[in-house]
């Protein structure tokens, strides 16, 4: 089990989850707020992986979790959302490294689908075979850059298709 820590920014996925809205923020002052925080969870953590955006996109009753390159050092800090964390689709983090997407932050998403962009024969082996192996047993389907090329899935709020375009 992962020890948490406390962190110091986590605002932009907490308040997305609580219902409270950015629109008055001006975006000239998002992006510093965004360099503090990343300064901040560098400085803390040691690691700017965990200073990733975490995004959660509704589109119906379809949604998607786009997790940067969040490690489980961060995964830790945003499980405590919950069923918030639940998504038909995961952008896998960190390219599918070892240190991403443990067995306790899958439970909490369970996607249905799981997204991994990866280069082909990237100089880091990603993905991690344990990691996939951790993925298969949460996601129906799991999609690989490396290995299918590009991705594009489309829905119309209810359901979730694959495109061909290539």
């Amino acid at each position: 089990m992962l020890k948490l820590k406390p962190a110091p920014f986590i605002f932009i996925l907490s308040a997305f989850l609580l219902g409270i809205s950015f629109s008055w923020l001006p975006v000239w002052m998002v992006i510093p707020l965004y360099i503090i925080s990343l300064l901040l969870f560098a400085f803390w953590w040691r690691n700017v992986n965990n200073a990733s955006i975490v995004m959660k996109l509704f589109y119906g009753s379809t949604s998607y979790l786009f997790t940067g390159d969040l490690e489980m050092e961060g995964e830790a800090q945003i499980i405590q959302f919950n069923e918030a964390l639940k998504s038909d689709v995961l952008k896998v983090a960190h390219h599918g490294s070892k240190t991403s997407s443990s067995d306790y932050f899958l439970q909490k998403v369970l996607p249905k689908i799981a997204v991994v962009s990866v280069r082909y024969k990237n100089k880091f082996r990603h993905p991690n075979k344990d990691v996939m192996n951790r993925i298969s047993q949460y996601a129906e389907t799991i999609h690989r850059t490396d290995q299918s090329g590009a991705l594009w899935l489309q829905s119309d709020g209810s359901k979730i298709w694959e495109v061909h375009w290539k």
